[in-house]
């Protein structure tokens, strides 16, 4: 069963530990990195992803202040619990948090290298679709929800 927790000095070591492949390590910052990026962003929150009480990855999500816009800023899924259906059910637990803050947005924007195919293709999957934009280098998708 997967769950979102909140980030934790309790859970902030194993957290930090968790890595991609070394093929991907060009997609996603460090979480050690995304952390520290956290606790300066007063409106960004970090979850760790949870399956059978074991951290088995991380996310970082909220208001940019800059564009007024919601996003999800990191996402990833260790590379020894990858392939297991973990990302895809914390996403979607992830979308529903962002789409029941009291801020109602009215979207939910995230980014990725062009060339990650495989994320492109896994976002797609859970309603996000790319909207033309590149910003610093990375290719933007939205997911409107519903009001």
């Amino acid at each position: 069963m997967v769950s979102i927790q909140k980030l934790t000095k309790d859970n902030f070591h194993e957290t930090a530990k968790l890595q991609v492949h070394p093929h991907q390590k060009t997609f996603v910052a460090e979480n050690w990195y995304s952390i520290i990026e956290a606790s300066f962003e007063e409106t960004y929150h970090s979850v760790v992803i949870y399956a059978d009480n074991m951290p088995v990855g991380y996310a970082m999500y909220g208001l940019d202040t800059d564009d007024g816009e919601f996003w999800l800023v990191r996402f990833m899924t260790g590379k020894e619990h990858q392939g297991k259906g973990y990302g895809g059910d914390a996403l979607e637990q992830i979308i529903e948090m962002v789409k029941n803050l009291p801020e109602k947005p009215a979207r939910l924007r995230l980014s990725y290298e062009p060339d990650n195919l495989v994320a492109e293709k896994f976002y797609a999957k859970y309603g996000f679709k790319k909207t033309g934009e590149i910003i610093d280098g990375e290719a933007v998708a939205d997911l409107w929800f519903n009001r």
